[in-house]
């Protein structure tokens, strides 16, 4: 997929999540398959009033390139300047996030509250346009609420404002991450403009990624909460792996990640992200919900670890015992 200039490699990408999508993440993601990947959002406003966590939340590192810094606000002046700084900063490319549903973020005029003021988003746009050189791109909902579907109607107005690209999570900003989300919303968005047009939503493998593209005729796929705790789910390889060979592979990934981690956080932060990270990688059972509050009781990383193997070898060891059982 070409967005501007540039490349976004393979078609089926980590998307955007807060509290998620941090360094190590998206480095795992990248190793795993995913393509372009994007930060975490920054706040406009934070940036520019030099807070700490908004410019340690747009670093990155240059083996990530290219990479997309998303960006969150409500002013177009606030916008523009912190869109100049993360261009200065050397990102690839700006991502507005207009599909953030999270009330204290919408109070403020943020997010998906963009869905619902178009003159304001206009002015957004265009100040952000005026200002940048590199790609701009946008991420949108399906609309406000059920009465307010108007995902062709943003990315109309976004092509006009000379907007790059544009990714769809078809599910209102009412809905917030309930009940199905309804694709068609999304055909509907690549048949309405002329650039390039990212799907996403109820996305959890290499194949419903292509079942999206091949529905909608979107260019590329975002896979967000589908990707926590299952980073191969950008992997054709890993799919294609028998059952000892894929937990072979998860515990590479895994292990791997967990060095991320402690490499590229620091102490503290680290261990929230190791603890959080591990708890996605347990599975469901009541093994795994003791294992969980296990685990949040660690005070350091490596207890964290043991906590995690002590589960991943035990798991084995049933699942061996359950295959015997059977044959």
């Amino acid at each position: 997929m070409q967005i501007g200039s540039i490349d976004t490699g393979a078609a089926v990408r980590l998307a955007p999540m807060a509290d998620v999508s941090n360094v190590p993440f998206r480095l795992i993601a990248r190793r795993c398959g995913s393509g372009m990947t994007t930060s975490e959002e920054v706040d406009a406003e934070a940036l520019i009033h030099e807070s700490v966590r908004a410019r340690r939340t747009a670093e990155f590192l240059p083996e990530e390139r290219p990479v997309a810094l998303q960006l969150l606000g409500g002013r177009a002046e606030s916008m523009a300047e912190a869109a100049n700084r993360l261009q200065d900063l050397g990102a690839d490319m700006i991502d507005v996030n207009m599909g953030c549903p999270v009330r204290k973020i919408v109070k403020k005029g943020k997010g998906s509250a963009l869905m619902r003021d178009l003159p304001r988003t206009a002015e957004i746009l265009s100040s952000l346009r005026k200002v940048l050189a590199i790609p701009l791109t946008i991420k949108i909902r399906g609309g406000w609420d059920d009465e307010h579907l108007n995902a062709v109607e943003v990315a109309q107005l976004a092509e006009s404002e000379g907007v790059d690209a544009i990714t769809v999570h078809p599910r209102t900003r009412s809905q917030q991450f309930t009940g199905l989300a309804p694709w068609q919303i999304i055909g509907d968005v690549v048949d309405a403009v002329n650039i390039p047009v990212t799907g996403n939503g109820d996305v959890d493998s290499m194949a419903e990624a292509r079942r999206m593209m091949a529905e909608t005729n979107c260019q590329a796929v975002m896979i967000g909460r589908g990707a926590m705790g299952r980073p191969w789910v950008f992997s054709d390889e890993y799919e294609s792996l028998g059952r000892e060979a894929q937990d072979e592979y998860r515990l590479n990934v895994i292990s791997e990640h967990m060095e991320l981690i402690e490499e590229h956080l620091d102490e503290r932060r680290a261990l929230i992200q190791m603890k959080k990270n591990l708890s996605w990688y347990i599975s469901t059972g009541w093994r795994a919900r003791f294992r969980r509050r296990e685990l949040f009781e660690c005070a350091t990383a490596p207890e964290a670890w043991d906590v995690f193997r002590r589960y991943w070898d035990l798991r084995l060891f049933e699942e061996e015992k359950l295959a015997a059982a059977a044959g």
